[in-house]
């Protein structure tokens, strides 16, 4: 589960890499209303390690590592 702040509405992206900078997929990419979001990273068919996610929100784009372990 990815949480995240929004502070003021705006269109937010979430887009996960894996370490290559290969773009795994587009989490969410929706209109949402200022505060506190949480979106799911549903891993089906994916092997364990780490991964990088990307939060692009009103002008500002923020990147932290995850890692995935089955």
């Amino acid at each position: 589960e990815i949480q995240f702040t929004m502070a003021k509405e705006g269109v937010a992206t979430i887009v996960v890499y894996d370490m290559t900078g290969r773009e795994i997929g587009v989490l969410i990419h929706e209109f949402g209303s200022a505060g506190t979001h949480k979106t799911s990273f549903m891993a089906e068919g994916l092997p364990s390690g780490t991964y990088l996610y990307r939060l692009y929100a009103n002008g500002v784009t923020v990147s932290k590592k995850m890692s995935l372990v089955k």
